[in-house]
């Protein structure tokens, strides 16, 4: 797949939400199609719409070579542009569009894909005929794409898929929708952000908040799909350790009991304004006084997870490799390292077999296990590509 340099491509690196199907449109850049109606007056027939309302979204995630991992030294999901200012008033079936351009300037000139995701919900006509509006937004999947850089076209091979949706809605029916509920029904769209480079010791250190004070113990902890919902699913197995994540709209801990999270019960409203106070917040045990963010609402959960936990097709593929191929799925960030965010060459990282394992399974002699078999964790001198180099 070749490679766009910066300068090719920004000029062209354009993607267009209008009507039909997914094509390239030229040199660098991506079209997803979609109709998009009014919302005052849709037709009377709405099942064709696909198109999100005024919440539209675009997210970006770039990595070097494969998705599936050979060289992603810059996998990182954000948000690319809000598109909430798109007109949604037309009363005929002329496609409203909106442009968001997607600068390859931005990366690494090696990078050659990426991944798009476009959340918000269709607005159809209202079930119930004494709808205020007349209209009602209904849960679609959050579309994805994968593209070439250069010339916008789907690649060869597509990311490697372990995790099948449909498992996940098993259990988690009418629920698999998260962030204002406009990212829906796709597990694709999630690992954009929930990726393996993700951790978040830069909100923790904005709060003023060291290991010493931390609810987990801990500098910053990651939030990648993986580890993530293996330690969620397995919170309420006696004797497993918090797993928390710390977020600028909530303090999440997940574990057996509220007990086994240090410092928890000590409830403050110190430094909270009257809002704070009255939305449900606390203050953050530790944080700094002068924290804009020293007041949250804390959250605590233990999950009542009704499958074994080596029940892996519960919600993986049928096909899944327990044993993550090292070729193919990416080492996890543990400890974020310094300030520099972007810089990931400072991470500390876990491998992806051993994170696997011990996300479920982490006791010490567990750990130990893995760290014999695999590596602890720690800096490597290029980072993920020093693995990568090893493996290959």
């Amino acid at each position: 797949m070749p490679s766009a340099t910066p300068s090719a491509a920004a000029s062209s690196g354009t993607s267009a939400i209008c009507q039909a199907g997914m094509e390239a449109k030229g040199p660098g850049d991506f079209r997803r199609r979609a109709k998009l109606r009014a919302a005052a007056s849709p037709p009377a027939t709405s099942s064709d719409q696909r198109a999100p309302g005024t919440t539209a979204a675009v997210f970006k995630s770039f990595s070097t070579t494969r998705l599936n991992n050979a060289g992603q030294t810059a996998f990182e999901g954000f948000l690319l542009q809000d598109t909430g200012g798109v007109d949604d008033t037309n009363d005929n079936d002329d496609a409203v569009c909106d442009a968001t351009t997607i600068p390859v300037d931005v990366v690494d000139a090696s990078v050659d894909r990426g991944i798009v995701a476009l959340q918000g919900k269709p607005w159809l006509v209202a079930v119930d005929p004494d709808d205020a509006d007349g209209v009602m937004q209904v849960r679609v999947p959050t579309p994805t794409y994968e593209w070439t850089v250069g010339d916008g076209a789907p690649p060869v091979a597509s990311r490697r898929n372990v995790v099948d949706t449909g498992e996940c809605l098993t259990c988690h029916v009418g629920s698999l929708y998260q962030h204002g509920g406009n990212r829906v029904d796709n597990v694709g769209m999630c690992i954009l952000c929930h990726n393996s480079a993700s951790n978040e010791k830069n909100i923790r250190v904005g709060m003023g908040v060291d290991a010493s004070e931390a609810y987990d113990g801990r500098t910053g902890e990651t939030f990648e799909m993986k580890t993530m919902l293996h330690r969620i699913h397995s919170a309420g197995v006696e004797e497993q350790p918090v797993y928390a994540i710390y977020r600028n709209r909530g303090i999440y801990a997940f574990a057996p009991d509220e007990s086994d999270v240090p410092n928890w019960d000590v409830v403050s409203t110190e430094g909270c304004t009257e809002d704070e106070i009255t939305d449900g917040k606390r203050r953050v045990f530790g944080s700094d006084p002068e924290s804009p963010d020293k007041c949250e609402v804390h959250n605590f959960h233990s999950a009542d997870y009704p499958r074994a936990l080596n029940a892996c097709t519960a919600c993986h593929t049928a096909d899944i490799t327990v044993m993550p191929d090292q070729t193919e799925a990416m080492a996890t960030t543990t400890e974020a390292g310094s300030d520099e965010w972007e810089n990931q060459l400072d991470d500390e990282l876990q491998g992806a077999t051993t994170t696997a394992c011990v996300t479920c399974h982490a006791d010490g002699a567990s750990k130990g296990h893995a760290y014999q078999n695999s590596w602890t964790p720690q800096v490597f001198p290029e980072g993920r590509q020093t693995i990568i180099d090893a493996v290959n």
